[in-house]
């Protein structure tokens, strides 16, 4: 780590290719190995290495997350997906993940893919209990892209009387403008009543 602080990243990752061809199963020179190939910018070297760190510790959630972040800078989304189905596997009831799982799909953009988000975004307003900004700003601009390509995109939530109710993205336009009208009142409403009427798909 002496060698990462000085900012000598090729020399780091040469000591931990030492320390590992000595020690296959050393935890932490490949973790140090992934961190010294993304401080010289080489992202795929990065995931690469990851990945196979990953298939002998695949219950590291941090390195899942990781990986995600990597695949979603070199543009692989699909992979970035896969990476953030494990962590979801592993704590599904954490809100974040399934709101950057859903994001992710929204930028895979086919019907299949923002139909899933639609669910997740759901599932992370759920849990969160309404609070999760991202997830229903997400479930108003999913809905309107499954509008626009002429797709279905009704998901079926439950109501505070236990019916079930399918204007998700109706619910999540009522829900932010009750929150940015409760924390941040003013100027900043009518402009976020604009950009949600702007998004909520014409009928």
């Amino acid at each position: 780590m002496v060698l990462e602080a000085k900012g000598l990243w090729e020399e780091a990752a040469a000591l931990y290719d030492r320390i590992l061809a000595a020690t296959p199963a050393h935890e932490g020179a490949h973790k140090r190995k992934v961190a010294a190939l993304r401080g010289q910018g080489k992202l795929e070297a990065a995931a690469t290495a990851l990945t196979t760190y990953l298939a002998t510790w695949q219950a590291d959630l941090e390195g899942w997350a990781e990986l995600a972040e990597l695949n979603i800078a070199l543009g692989q989304h699909r992979q970035a997906a896969f990476c953030i189905e494990e962590l979801l596997l592993a704590v599904p009831s954490a809100s974040m993940w399934h709101t950057w799982y859903a994001s992710v799909l929204a930028t895979i953009g086919d019907a299949d893919a923002l139909r899933t988000a639609q669910k997740h975004y759901a599932a992370a307003i759920e849990l969160s209990e309404g609070d999760d900004v991202r997830a229903l700003f997400g479930a108003v601009a999913v809905a309107a892209a499954l509008a626009k390509s002429g797709a279905s995109s009704s998901v079926v939530v439950d109501g505070e009387d236990g019916d079930s109710v399918a204007d998700l993205p109706g619910l999540a336009a009522e829900r932010l403008v009750q929150l940015y009208t409760q924390k941040a009142p003013g100027q900043l409403v009518p402009l976020v009543k604009a950009a949600l009427q702007a998004l909520r798909p014409s009928k």
